[in-house]
């Protein structure tokens, strides 16, 4: 009985051997990728960015607002969201290159 697993075994290694798998030839460079998918309208378009800019400014002084009102008018459990998204609302606008003492 042995055997005979034994000579299946090795009948199946000897077939999967003899398949051949294609292999992608070439491989897009990793620096255009990262490129295009950095790559935003509006990188490109400055009235696009001002109105972006003054999206993510307006949602920053919502977060402001609203931890002001759940942390420190009347404490409630919502209070750890806004602390934690405002740190990371800064480093969004860092990123984006968005001024926000400029927006009215």
């Amino acid at each position: 009985m042995k055997t005979a697993v034994l000579a299946a075994v090795l009948c199946a290694t000897a077939a999967a051997s003899s398949i051949h798998i294609r292999v992608q030839q070439s491989k897009p460079s990793k620096y255009d990728r990262v490129k295009q998918y950095k790559a935003t309208p509006w990188d490109y378009d400055d009235t696009l960015r001002a109105e972006k800019c003054k999206d993510l400014c307006y949602l920053q002084g919502f977060y402001q607002f609203q931890q002001g009102r759940n942390c420190f008018s009347r404490p409630t459990d919502l209070c750890g969201n806004y602390t934690d998204v405002l740190p990371a609302m800064d480093t969004v606008l860092a990123v984006a290159e968005c001024d926000c003492s400029e927006s009215s």
